[in-house]
């Protein structure tokens, strides 16, 4: 597996972008122990293919009364190719995927971006802080944003998912989350 400069990766149509509660409506991140993600990045088994995720961004879409959490990543591994009932990933809504080389449209990615009805059969493992909690209980005014550079710290092999969530409980408000990742061939 040759490791490519992100400019080479983008000029040969390997890093993807997708976002989740941009229609206007946000999403809520569940608490980690929830079998209903509500933005997670998959790696189908038989992609032939790793994710190496780049940057997670999370805007806030609506206010409410804050929670005092965390933000984390949930894990499952042993996917599978596919969901149903039954299975490991036993529902799934996709997001549209779209190429960092804007020419090539919404095509040629392996990963799948889940949001909305998204479920699992088993909760997920927590097992990467995201370095983002709120620990008052009023948000400030003005823009909020937060992104957070994976700087190469997790590689997804076929057959994962990571999802977004709340440790140790769920946040109150919307969000509109985006994230960028590469994808390299698997030599094997």
């Amino acid at each position: 597996m040759a490791v490519l400069p992100d400019i080479n990766m983008a000029l040969a149509g390997r890093i993807f972008h997708a976002v989740g509660g941009g229609a206007g409506t946000g999403i809520t991140i569940p608490i980690y122990s929830s079998t209903s993600p509500t933005f997670a990045l998959w790696n189908p088994m038989g992609t032939r293919r790793l994710i190496v995720p780049k940057t997670l961004s999370i805007g806030v879409a609506a206010t409410a009364t804050p929670a005092i959490t965390s933000l984390a990543l949930g894990q499952v591994v042993s996917t599978g190719p596919t969901y149903a009932t039954g299975l490991p990933i036993a529902a799934w809504t996709d997001a549209t995927v779209y190429n960092g080389r804007l020419q090539l449209g919404t095509s040629t990615n392996s990963g799948r971006v889940g949001v909305a009805t998204t479920t699992l059969t088993t909760a997920a493992n927590s097992f990467y802080e995201l370095g983002f909690n709120q620990a008052t209980v009023a948000l400030a005014a003005g823009i909020t944003k937060l992104t957070h550079v994976f700087n190469d710290e997790i590689v997804m092999d076929p057959g994962t998912l990571i999802h977004l969530v709340g440790n140790p409980i769920a946040p109150v408000e919307t969000f509109v989350v985006s994230i960028t990742w590469k994808e390299y061939d698997l030599n094997v």
